[in-house]
């Protein structure tokens, strides 16, 4: 008879997250997010930027393998790294730490970090380009 084997796999996501520094939320911090993605299941590597070089940073997450990128901040982050992705099948994942967050509210996506955090199986939806300006 041959020995049983056990193996345990890491069955965890793995993210990387992009905090824009300058979002709306300054009480939220790079620990509270991970603390939140990791009580949901997720190994983040936590990264901030803002500007330009949140573009850089994810174009840079993409080209290292990240397969799921996580936009912490405001509506402008989200677009920002939201265009980084486009054509890609890298995942966007967001956590609202902005002052409005309009995109967030249109998904139902709770706006509350922990909550939030905890929506990664919740759904799936391809995004496409907004709307288009009409040929003349």
């Amino acid at each position: 008879m041959r020995p049983r084997v056990t193996v345990q796999l890491d069955t965890r996501l793995r993210a990387t997250v992009l905090v824009n520094p300058r979002a709306g939320h300054d009480a939220v911090t790079a620990p509270d997010i991970a603390a939140a993605l990791d009580a949901a299941g997720v190994e983040p590597t936590v990264l901030q930027a803002d500007g330009a070089r949140l573009c850089a940073e994810a174009l840079d997450a993409v080209k290292q393998g990240s397969r799921i990128i996580v936009a912490a901040g405001g509506d402008g982050t989200v677009s920002t790294v939201a265009s980084a992705l486009a054509g890609t099948d890298v995942a966007l994942g967001v956590l609202p730490l902005g002052t409005l967050n309009h995109f967030v509210k249109d998904l139902h996506i709770p706006t509350d970090l922990e909550p939030a955090a905890a929506t990664k199986h919740s759904r799936a939806q391809a995004l496409g380009p907004g709307p288009q300006k009409p040929e003349a």
